[in-house]
Order: structure tokens, then C-alpha cells, then sequence
């Protein structure tokens, strides 16, 4: 199909983060609110995401996440240890 883009992660025509990335980011808005450990709050709420995503595009809670969605999630609530190193 001409002009039709690849995503470089997942490798499908439609990238999983452009289609489901805005949804979740409106989850994890609401998540943030709701948990009260900020040390382990990303790790927390990009588990919680994952299983999101999956159920909203496949219907079953299990199964895997595509490399465009794990990079979206590390990239918008990354491991307070890679925070720290950036600092």
C-alpha cells in the first residue's frame, strides 16, 4: 500500500503506541492520583498498563506487549534508578 508506515518496533502498519498510547496515557493520569509509594509508583502503574492494553486489544488479560508499547510505557514512567542516572 503506498504510503503506508511500518512502525520501526512492532513492525505493524498501525503502531500499537500510536493507536492505544493516548488511552493509557489518560489511565496512568488518573493511576498517578491513586498511588501513594512513589519510589515504586512507575513500575507499579506500567504493570498495570501492560495488562490495559492487552485486554483492550485482544479481550484476554494475558499475552504479550509489542516492543512499540514496552518503549512508550519505560519512556513516560521510567525505573526511578534511570531517572536518578539522568540527574
Amino acid at each position: 500500500m503506498e504510503g503506508e508506515h511500518i512502525c520501526n518496533w512492532c513492525e505493524s502498519s498501525e503502531c500499537d503506541w500510536a493507536v492505544y498510547g493516548g488511552e493509557l496515557q489518560e489511565t496512568a493520569a488518573r493511576l498517578v492520583d491513586t498511588l501513594s509509594r512513589k519510589r515504586r509508583r512507575n513500575p507499579v502503574v506500567r504493570a498495570i498498563l501492560r495488562r490495559k492494553f492487552i485486554y483492550m486489544k485482544t479481550g484476554s488479560m494475558s499475552g504479550a506487549v509489542p516492543e512499540c508499547v514496552r518503549r512508550g510505557l519505560v519512556n513516560n514512567w521510567p525505573d526511578e534508578s534511570t531517572v536518578s542516572d539522568l540527574y
